[in-house]
């Protein structure tokens, strides 16, 4: 988590004043975290997402033996689904970066 709030804190002009609006460019690191953050959710033995899997594999566990096979899917379809809705939303931003009246307009209007 730190490395979403120390990078974001430092540039959002909540500490103390800097001469920069928030951008992008000044996301990339605290993204870093959100994307350590999520990884952790989805693969981590600890993770609230693997505990509540293994309840449900402990439940179907008596009626079918491929229940670890089934956490293994589960867990590649919620990161492709993930995967496809950044790649979405990364394809709708890119006419955006073709102008700089466009990048201008699309932040200031």
């Amino acid at each position: 988590i730190l490395w979403m709030v120390v990078p974001f804190g430092l540039s959002a002009n909540v500490l103390f004043p800097v001469a920069t609006v928030v951008g992008e460019r000044l996301l990339y690191l605290p993204s870093a975290g959100y994307c350590m953050i999520l990884s952790w959710f989805l693969m981590s033995p600890t993770s609230p997402l693997t505990r509540w899997m293994n309840q449900n594999a402990h439940k179907q566990n008596a009626l079918e033996q491929n229940a670890p096979n089934q956490n293994a899917l589960m867990r590649c379809l919620l990161a492709a689904t993930i995967c496809v809705f950044y790649a979405a939303r990364t394809y709708v931003r890119v006419p955006v970066w073709r102008s700089t009246l466009r990048l201008f307009e699309e932040h200031v209007l």
